[in-house]
């Protein structure tokens, strides 16, 4: 096997041993920045981060649209590589990450994807520049923009962005979520008529149908970035709704020896997806 060490910047925290096989150790010989040591049964590549990730970073910075975000019509909400610019620059300050997380929440936050008037956002826009959205509000969509907003508020002092991750506790506080047992539907179904109407004739009417079904895997979601926004909002109340939520879901859905059931609606059921473990 070979280790491939991560070397952080000075004064950053070791980012530890990814290890992966086969390899041929004989091959190995320092070249540029590497530094090759033997660690036991293992060899170590040291490389510095700078030049481990300027390549992905590159790449990244480079498709991100005029509007912000990633891809052609239609378009969503990919917030992973955003994620990434963000914890990079953490530890870099590199100005181009800050610049393209800006640019796609910016573009994102305030567009049609956005509900200006019930807070949230949309699955996906029709097009590139996020019009023509698809009204559907998903759970798993909002948590990872929530996660997304608060982070960029805290990291790049952006006021704004803390409003924007505000209105997504809007509508999963009020829309989505049970206040009393905890835990989070799904999703809140699509209604062009609703959407269309004034802000006085909405809250005049009914809202959008909810899904039931609590989702084990888009629940830990919304709870991880619940907690984060509990602590950066200082909201002692939202922490303990999160951790509500997440008691409930794991004492409605774990089996010893089968993990955590994928969904919650009336009963547990479906067993063995990873993405619900993690």
């Amino acid at each position: 096997t070979i280790a491939l060490k991560l070397v952080p910047p000075a004064g950053a925290a070791d980012p530890g041993v990814i290890r992966f096989s086969p390899f041929a150790p004989d091959s190995v010989e320092p070249s540029g920045p590497q530094r090759v040591t033997r660690d036991g049964g293992a060899y170590v590549v040291a490389l510095p981060v700078a030049t481990t990730l300027a390549g992905p970073l590159d790449r990244i910075a480079g498709v991100v649209t005029a509007a912000g975000g990633f891809g052609t019509a239609p378009k969503f909400p990919l917030i992973a590589p955003l994620q990434l610019a963000l914890d990079i620059y953490r530890e870099t300050e590199d100005q181009r990450l800050a610049h393209l997380v800006e640019v796609s929440l910016d573009g994102m936050g305030w567009s049609e994807l956005h509900d200006d008037v019930d807070g949230g956002f949309f699955r996906c826009a029709a097009t590139r520049d996020w019009k023509q959205p698809r009204q559907e509000k998903l759970l798993d969509v909002n948590a990872s923009l929530l996660r997304i907003y608060v982070e960029a508020s805290e990291t790049l002092r952006i006021a704004r962005y803390r409003e924007r991750a505000e209105d997504v506790l809007r509508v999963t506080q009020t829309s989505l979520a049970d206040a009393v047992d905890g835990g989070w539907s799904g999703s809140q179904q699509a209604d062009r008529a609703y959407h269309a109407r004034t802000a006085d004739e909405r809250r005049a009417g009914g809202a959008p149908t909810v899904d039931g079904a609590l989702y084990a895997g888009w629940n830990a979601q919304m709870v991880s970035a619940t907690l984060r926004a509990a602590e950066v909002m200082d909201d002692t109340a939202l922490g303990g709704f999160a951790l509500k939520s997440l008691e409930r879901l794991v004492v409605a859905c774990y089996r010893p020896g089968a993990g955590i059931a994928h969904c919650l609606d009336g009963s547990a059921s479906v067993r063995g997806l990873l993405d619900d473990q993690i």
